[in-house]
């Protein structure tokens, strides 16, 4: 980790998620085998549950599909705002409609919001960044997106407080979400 605070968020982060994980398959804590697959995304051993947390600022987000579990889940959560060259990265990582989009946006919450659509399915499917991801449109709005010999997914996109914009992407359809705030004490 190159900040401190990163290494602190991550631990926060890893710590909620074996709680919680405790709890939805009712194994202790310290009985959790979390693994991680070929592209490091983690998953827990001999389990019906998948799951994937993301961060950024100073929030955690984690979500839980305990029904049709093979079924991937994928979220992430930006902070709007912090300066990027939009136009730039626009260009390279969105395909020309959503290029158009977030340039029309007289704010970068476009921009945000598109970039967590992406980041979310690509958590979902457990892939990196490819031609073949880049050339995909995954629009404003919850859609099906097919990816070659998985999905669909649908993907969910909302804001979490102020300056914060957050997806959740998952296989095989729609899906029922609940929001819960966790407030460390």
């Amino acid at each position: 980790f190159q900040l401190e605070s990163d290494r602190q968020r991550f631990i926060a982060g890893r710590s909620v998620l074996r709680q919680l994980l405790s709890v939805y398959q009712n194994i202790p804590v310290g009985d959790l085998v979390l693994r991680n697959d070929r592209n490091r995304k983690p998953y827990l051993e001999n389990a019906d549950i998948s799951f994937n947390l993301t961060a950024a600022g100073n929030k955690i987000l984690l979500a839980f599909r305990r029904q049709n579990a093979k079924l991937r889940i994928g979220v992430d959560l930006e902070k709007v705002g912090l300066g990027e060259d939009v136009r730039s990265i626009a260009g390279h990582y969105h395909t020309p409609p959503e290029r158009a989009l977030a340039f029309e946006a007289a704010s970068s919450n476009t921009f945000f919001k598109l970039w967590a659509r992406r980041e979310a399915l690509l958590q979902a499917a457990g892939v990196c960044q490819t031609e073949e991801m880049v050339a995909m449109d995954v629009g404003m709005r919850g859609q099906h997106v097919p990816l070659s010999g998985e999905g669909p997914y649908y993907i969910y996109s909302f804001r979490l407080n102020r300056g914060y914009v957050g997806s959740v992407a998952v296989e095989g359809g729609h899906g029922i979400l609940r929001f819960f705030k966790w407030i460390a004490r």
